[in-house]
């Protein structure tokens, strides 16, 4: 039944081991995938100009062109580059894991390894892969084909990001101009298809800058002023005040200057010295119509382009943001069509019931950027299972996962809930703390491996690892760096 389920994905194995390819090859027949296989770099590229394989096994060390060569021209393929790739590879280093996951690497399988364990990968990967949603019968209104074509000209044209500019004409005051140039668009609506396109997750928000807008009808035309707080009145002026500390009379300087003497208008006496008979508290506000003096001014709102007016509390804040192409605009382009967004795929590691590791890194350089901003600390820990490939030798695949689910669960219930806990690797977990300093989570580590240890019986060994901003490093590679090799 599996085997059936599985007969229609098409793997390329690229290795120039003969052997590997013979074996790795009749091993993905029996498990029911088609499979085609390239001895070199170059013969992999050549057989995926012909026909787009649904995952791609590639070996690091090639006479040729390597495994990452290979992998970054797939990558600058905009047809080839959804293509999930596992690496198959000798190559067990720290090092070499980081370099293939920061290109973009669904997964790294070393060797030797489980024959079982392999197809597992490959079957999960297969599930998460991002592939192009199925065409309908349906058809594309005419905004949606609008929309694609826009997303395929920036792809052709190289562009990654629409970027906002201000726009008097534009109700929120700004526009994007090459998306609005794209739907010959002047007064700014351009937005509403801009929205709709994010909100199918075709792009990513970076924060650009915040608007206030009119409550009543929605515009960015608003004249913000200063009041009288009993009539909202604007026809207000500031004046120095001063205090007559013998009747306790306070009024502005004008009501008490007499040429160049200070003479109190309640008493009559005059002011002679600064800090003995007076003093000058400071400035206040006067209103023009009423008379009437305040300390504090309103601060009331009028659209211009309804005219109406508001409190500045009332008034309507609003994000404006930069949009950025992202993989599932990329994909949506592609495809031809926009799918739903399924969160849960998205972001969750469905093997262990964690987020992914794209969704990590996400949650990784926002923390950053706060931590740099307010200066504030952040930690990581990382769990690590350093025997993983023998033990699927000794306890098997199924039993094996049980285990990585079961240190998952741990995870889940000794973090706080503003914590990120996440799959790095295979063999390994990760999690975000927030404002937790080097001693909290170290406390936290310690907890983790005494519960961890009673897990099971099996011969596990687990490697608990912590780095923390700004005390390790400051920089999201150096912290990772320092993380897995603590």
């Amino acid at each position: 039944m599996q085997g059936e389920k599985m007969s229609k994905s098409n793997i390329l194995l690229v290795d120039d081991d003969a052997d590997v390819r013979k074996v790795v090859g009749a091993r993905l027949e029996k498990a029911g995938f088609g499979v085609s296989a390239a001895s070199n770099g170059r013969g992999a590229l050549e057989l995926v100009k012909e026909s787009l394989p649904d995952l791609i096994l590639l070996d690091i060390m090639m006479p040729d062109l390597d495994g990452y060569e290979v992998a970054e021209r797939l990558r600058k393929d905009r047809k080839a580059s959804l293509i999930p790739i596992i690496m198959l590879t000798a190559k067990a280093s720290t090092d070499d894991k980081i370099k293939a996951l920061k290109m973009g690497i669904e997964d790294y399988v070393t060797k030797p390894y489980d024959a079982n364990e392999l197809i597992a990968r490959v079957e999960a990967v297969l599930r998460r892969a991002k592939k192009g949603p199925i065409r309908s019968a349906v058809p594309l209104s005419a905004d949606e084909q609008k929309r694609i074509k826009l997303l395929e000209k920036m792809i052709d044209e190289k562009i990654t990001k629409l970027v906002p500019e201000y726009n008097m004409i534009s109700f929120n005051g700004c526009g994007w101009t090459y998306a609005a140039q794209f739907f010959a668009i002047k007064d700014g609506s351009e937005i509403n298809h801009i929205t709709f396109i994010a909100e199918k997750g075709c792009f990513d928000r970076e924060f650009f800058d915040k608007v206030l807008l009119c409550p009543h009808c929605g515009h960015h035309d608003i004249n913000i002023r200063e009041t009288c707080p009993s009539n909202h009145s604007a026809n207000i002026s500031v004046a120095e005040m001063i205090h007559h500390f013998r009747c306790g009379y306070v009024g502005t300087v004008t009501e008490f200057q007499q040429g160049i003497r200070y003479v109190c208008p309640k008493c009559g006496a005059e002011l002679r010295q600064v800090g003995i008979d007076y003093d000058k508290p400071g400035q206040s506000y006067i209103c023009r119509d009423t008379k009437e003096k305040f300390t504090e001014p309103d601060v009331w709102c009028q659209c211009r382009n309804c005219s109406k007016q508001f409190e500045i509390d009332d008034a309507v804040r609003e994000d404006i943001f930069t949009y950025v192409l992202n993989e599932r605009g990329k994909q949506t382009a592609e495809s031809g069509r926009f799918s739903e967004v399924n969160l849960e795929t998205a972001i969750i590691d469905e093997d262990v019931d964690l987020y992914n590791l794209r969704y990590f890194k996400k949650q990784f350089s926002d923390e950053m950027e706060r931590a740099k901003k307010f200066k504030r600390a952040f930690s990581l820990i990382a769990v690590n299972i350093p025997n993983f490939d023998s033990l699927v030798g000794e306890i098997g695949v199924t039993r094996l996962r049980s285990v990585l689910k079961n240190i998952a669960s741990i995870l889940k219930e000794n973090i706080w809930e503003v914590d990120t806990p996440a799959r790095y690797d295979k063999n390994a977990f990760i999690t975000l703390l927030p404002e937790a300093d080097k001693k909290k989570a170290k406390a936290l580590a310690d907890r983790l491996g005494k519960k961890i240890a009673d897990l099971t019986k099996e011969n596990l060994r687990i490697r608990i690892g912590t780095a923390s901003y700004p005390e390790d490093a400051d920089t999201e590679d150096a912290l990772i760096e320092k993380l897995l090799k603590s």
